[in-house]
């Protein structure tokens, strides 16, 4: 009994490991490869089972099974990504950090990543393959923590993403917010009485919003000489020794702590002053004591008590990230003009809020009522909050703009207030009126430039005396070139930028109109990015013939948008229609000897509306070509053969005018291909020659050998000297016989 449980666990056992083993093989995954699969541990009641008789093996097999499902469901959890790893990949990839290896098939995704920034990305993907210390390169991994697959640093940001704009979006809201309640609250006390919660959550929200974007600044990346640094290192250090954060760290100072010291200092009137403890009584209970200024109270306390608010002016220190919005804005939309007003106008009307401010708490100090020139509060109707900020601002829009008549001030504080608001008001409005004036006469330049073009066209005709019909049609050409925003000129507007940004933009925007053409199908890109820059663009009134029949093709045309039509020498009858997208007049302008039009017009091409005309001169062409002769040659042929389909070819002038025709270049290289051939040829004849020479030596070997074998079977024998001499003599001339017959075999 014991020899057959010994014997059933060692069979059973080992069978139970091999499945262990190949559970845990299948369980792992190459998705994973950075945490260890679990394992299938066998407990002691698998043990027990299988010690005991073979009869149980069917029940350890299907516990087993039940394991490694448990397993597998295990580890599809532990593969499964939690809330904080899909978060830190969102986070990553709207910050324009690429994601690190296998985020992507952890989420299950295997779609590519987003295009990284056509230049910039670019540089700095080659820039980032080398080691930096202490930081994160662009695939995500962070070299101060051992390339591990979670960064230990935050990702750098690039300020060309969307992201970063959409920030400082969120910023400027903030700041605006500061801008404007943080002084207007601290003057006119009654707004914030009225909901001193909300005012005290929107002012930590901005708080926060500040501090985070510190967070956003330390990390933004920039371009050292051409490239963007986006080490983590370098960037914090970067921005901890630049002045923005001083800048930064004086704006988010808890100086809200000084709201205690404010409010001790005015817990009540001082003792003995029974007229100010009688004001601070009527002001605790909500009414205005005219004539006395009123001493600080805390909030709450009654409707025209002052709030320490003003304690947060700090907050205006983060103007510098709202011009950052404002530029950026600029580079971005598609009317800057209109930007830059909408600027100008914020900053009046914030110059014109906190001069009304200072008008309302000068008039709190002297004393509401006292004189005519201070803010009268008494009587229900003024003493409303919405009377008293549109009256201060009122008054601050007269004084500043110096277009109206204000009270005149009496006291020597007002007086002192009123001629530094002139002056104020002169330079900063003298500024501000220059500015619009040179906005809006920008956004006016292109039409006062068509507009001059067009009246020096009008005195032409006028001098010149041009019929009113004529004139008339000048004129509706004019007006179809503004209407249509063709009065562009587009070789002064890409002047300015460099030849690769210049070729791309032109291939984005001629390329499709020139691989229409089928003469240029199939063509090399560094030819089409040539002639794509040299297409100009005309405009066609009604009636107007693009071309006539007999004239001498010089421009090929490609039809951008309108409608041509091919008419008869009449002018009536039509033949076809040409649409966008239908090219003529290609073949005419590579000049192909044999063209039996002689390369001229075959038709007459009449607009029949206004119609825009893409044009690329015979001129242009060969100038582009001189620099592919590959392509020359190609594009001949192809020609040729357009020619040849249409009938239109001759081909003895073809090939006479191939021979004329035929350059020092052309000759020297066919006198090469003709020299090669021949020393082919003599190569040829000297390996030849080398086989019957081997030949020759080979048989004169054998013979040689005979005749040796020949003087030892018949010696000669001599007598005397006459008879040796007679027996050479005939040797040799039988010797010579045999090398004649061996030389000359047709003849023997």
């Amino acid at each position: 009994m014991c020899s057959s449980l010994m014997a059933t666990q060692g069979d059973e056992i080992p069978a139970v490991e091999a499945a262990a083993k190949s559970s845990e093989q299948s369980n792992a995954s190459p998705r994973s490869s950075h945490s260890a699969p679990p394992t299938t541990a066998v407990s002691a009641e698998e043990e027990q089972d299988a010690v005991a008789p073979s009869s149980n093996a069917n029940a350890s097999t299907t516990r087993l099974n039940s394991h490694q499902q448990d397993g597998e469901a295990q580890e599809k959890l532990q593969r499964k990504p939690s809330v904080l790893q899909k978060a830190g990949r969102w986070v990553r990839s709207r910050l324009g950090r690429p994601l690190a290896d296998g985020d992507l098939e952890a989420d299950g995704v295997n779609g590519p990543a987003e295009d990284p920034d056509y230049f910039l990305e670019k540089l700095a993907l080659g820039a980032s393959t080398q080691a930096m210390e202490g930081g994160v390169t662009s695939r995500g991994r962070c070299h101060c923590c051992g390339g591990g697959r979670v960064s230990c640093c935050p990702p750098a940001i690039d300020p060309s993403k969307p992201f970063h704009y959409q920030w400082l979006i969120v910023v400027t809201i903030a700041v605006l917010y500061n801008m404007v309640f943080v002084v207007g609250r601290a003057v006119f006390w009654e707004l914030d009485n009225a909901t001193p919660y909300l005012w005290f959550a929107l002012d930590y929200l901005c708080d926060a919003i500040y501090l985070a974007d510190m967070v956003v600044h330390a990390h933004e990346g920039y371009l050292e000489q051409g490239l963007m640094v986006r080490d983590t290192r370098l960037l914090r250090k970067n921005y901890f020794q630049s002045f923005r954060f001083k800048m930064d760290t004086v704006s988010v100072l808890p100086t809200d702590l000084l709201y205690v010291v404010l409010l001790r200092s005015a817990v009540g009137p001082s003792s003995g002053d029974a007229a100010a403890a009688s004001n601070s009584s009527d002001l605790l209970s909500g009414n205005q004591v005219a004539g006395s200024p009123t001493p600080f109270r805390p909030c709450g306390a009654g409707p025209h008590v002052p709030c320490p608010v003003i304690v947060r002016i700090n907050r205006l220190m983060r103007i510098p990230r709202l011009l950052e919005f404002f530029d950026r804005t600029e580079t971005r939309t598609s009317y800057p003009n209109v930007c830059r007003i909408l600027k100008v106008v914020l900053f009046i009307l914030l110059i014109i809020h906190w001069n009304a401010c200072i008008y309302f708490a000068i008039s709190y100090a002297v004393g509401f009522g006292t004189d005519h020139w201070v803010y009268n509060i008494t009587g229900a109707r003024n003493s409303s909050l919405s009377r008293q900020y549109i009256y201060s601002f009122y008054w601050s829009t007269l004084t500043l703009t110096t277009i109206g008549e204000t009270p005149q001030p009496e006291t020597d504080a007002e007086y002192l207030f009123v001629v530094i608001d002139f002056l104020a008001g002169v330079l900063i409005f003298a500024t501000i009126v220059g500015n619009i004036g040179s906005m809006i006469t920008n956004m006016n330049a292109a039409r006062v430039e068509f507009q001059n073009r067009m009246d020096g066209i009008k005195q032409y005709m006028a001098f010149r005396r041009v019929s009113p019909v004529l004139a008339s049609r000048v004129i509706r050409w004019f007006d179809y070139l503004w209407a249509n925003k063709q009065a562009l000129d587009e070789g002064r507007v890409l002047s300015a930028l460099p030849d690769p940004l210049k070729a791309e933009l032109a291939i984005h925007v001629h390329l499709d109109a020139l691989r229409r053409v089928r003469l240029f199908q199939d063509c090399e890109p560094g030819l089409l990015v040539e002639l794509v820059l040299r297409l100009t663009l005309q405009v066609f009134s009604p009636g107007d013939y693009v071309c006539r029949k007999g004239d001498v093709g010089k421009e090929m045309y490609i039809v951008k948008r309108g409608r041509l039509i091919v008419v008869a020498d009449d002018g009536r009858t039509a033949f076809a229609t040409l649409g966008a997208g239908s090219v003529f007049g290609e073949v005419s302008i590579l000049n192909i000897p044999g063209n039996r039009t002689g390369n001229r017009r075959t038709a007459n091409v009449r607009s029949v509306g206004y119609s825009d005309v893409f044009c690329l001169a015979k001129a242009d062409l060969w100038r582009a070509l001189e620099d592919y002769p590959e392509a020359r040659r190609s594009l001949l042929e192809r020609g040729c053969q357009l020619l040849r389909k249409d009938g239109l070819l001759d081909e003895d002038e073809l090939k006479k005018a191939e021979a004329e025709n035929e350059s020092i270049k052309d000759k020297v290289k066919r006198l090469e291909e003709q020299m090669g051939k021949i020393q082919k040829y003599v190569h040829h004849l000297q390996m030849e020659n080398d086989a019957h020479k081997a030949v020759i030596s080979q048989l004169q070997n054998g013979n040689t050998e005979r005749r040796s074998s020949d003087c030892e079977i018949v010696p000669c024998v001599v007598v005397n000297s006459s008879e040796q001499e007679q027996c050479l003599e005939d040797s040799t001339s039988e010797s010579e016989e045999e090398t004649t017959v061996v030389e000359n075999p047709k003849g023997a």
